[in-house]
C-alpha cells in the first residue's frame, strides 16, 4: 500500500509489534511490517492487518479530530479500526475510517522516511490516496518513457524522464540505471515510484560513479531507453 502523492508504503515504525506503535510512511523495501491483509468485517467496511504484528490498523484513542494519530492495536471490533476503501480516481483509493469519517494520510505532502500517518478531513489530496498491489505481483506494465534528460550536480549523476502510465489503474515502478552491455548498476535500493492510471510523471532517479559511465540505460520493466554520454548540466545559481 503506496502513497500516491509519495510513493511510500504505509508501514509500521521500527516493524514494531506493540500496541501502540505508530504507522508512518516509508520507502517501500518488501519488509513485512509494509504489508497489508485486507479483510472484510461487513457493511463495505475492512479492517487492515499488518503482516509482521498481526494488529489492525486503529485510529488512537477513538478520536475523531483531525490529526489523531493512526498506530496498531489488536483487533477488537472497534469502529476507529475499520476502514472504508473507496477508489476516488482509477487506482487510487481513501481509506476512512468507519468512526470518524475522516482519512488516514501524510500531513502536508511530506515526502521523508518516518512521517507518521494521521487522519484528517477528507480534502481530496494525493497525501489523501493510497495505490493498492498484491505483494509479489510481476505483471509487466504497460508504460513508454519519453523527454529524458540527464545532468550531474554536486557529485550526484541524474536521469529525468516522462513516465506515461497506459494502465487502468496506479502502478508501482522501480528505475534501474545500468550501463549497456554490462551488469553495472548505478542506483541501488532505489524507492518504487507511483504513476496514476492514465497518468503522465515527471520523474527523477539519482544514480553514482556518474564520471566512470559513458552511456547508461534507464529501465522500468522490459521498458528502457539509453542515454548517450553528453557534457553534465549544472544547476545554476540561485540566491534568495
Amino acid at each position: 500500500m503506496l502513497n500516491v502523492a509519495t510513493s511510500n508504503a504505509l508501514d509500521i515504525v521500527g516493524a514494531g509489534t506493540n500496541n501502540g506503535d505508530d504507522a508512518q510512511q516509508y520507502d517501500y523495501v518488501g519488509g513485512a511490517s509494509q504489508q497489508w491483509t485486507v479483510q472484510s468485517v461487513g457493511d463495505g467496511y475492512y479492517k487492515l492487518i499488518n503482516e509482521n504484528s498481526g494488529k489492525a490498523l486503529d485510529v488512537a484513542s477513538v478520536s475523531t479530530a483531525d490529526g489523531a494519530t493512526v498506530h496498531q492495536w489488536d483487533y477488537v471490533g472497534g469502529e476507529n479500526q475499520q476502514w472504508a476503501i473507496e477508489e476516488t480516481s482509477p487506482g487510487a483509493y481513501s481509506l476512512t475510517a468507519r468512526h470518524s469519517g475522516k482519512v488516514a494520510e501524510v500531513p502536508a505532502y511530506e515526502d521523508y522516511n518516518g512521517s507518521l500517518v494521521q487522519q484528517w478531513s477528507d480534502g481530496g489530496g494525493q497525501n489523501q490516496r493510497w495505490a493498492l498491489f498484491p505483494v509479489g505481483e510481476d505483471t509487466e506494465p504497460d508504460i513508454s518513457l519519453a523527454n529524458d534528460d540527464r545532468y550531474e550536480s554536486d557529485g550526484v549523476g541524474y536521469v529525468e524522464v516522462d513516465v506515461t502510465n497506459n494502465e487502468s489503474s496506479a502502478i508501482a515502478l522501480n528505475p534501474t540505471v545500468t550501463e549497456p552491455g554490462t551488469d553495472n548498476v548505478f542506483n541501488p535500493n532505489q524507492p518504487d515510484i507511483v504513476v496514476p492510471a492514465g497518468a503522465t510523471r515527471r520523474i527523477t532517479v539519482s544514480f553514482t560513479d556518474y564520471e566512470s559511465a559513458g552511456n547508461i540505460s534507464l529501465s522500468i520493466g522490459d521498458d528502457g531507453l539509453t542515454l548517450q554520454q553528453v557534457p553534465y548540466l549544472e544547476f545554476p545559481e540561485t540566491s534568495a
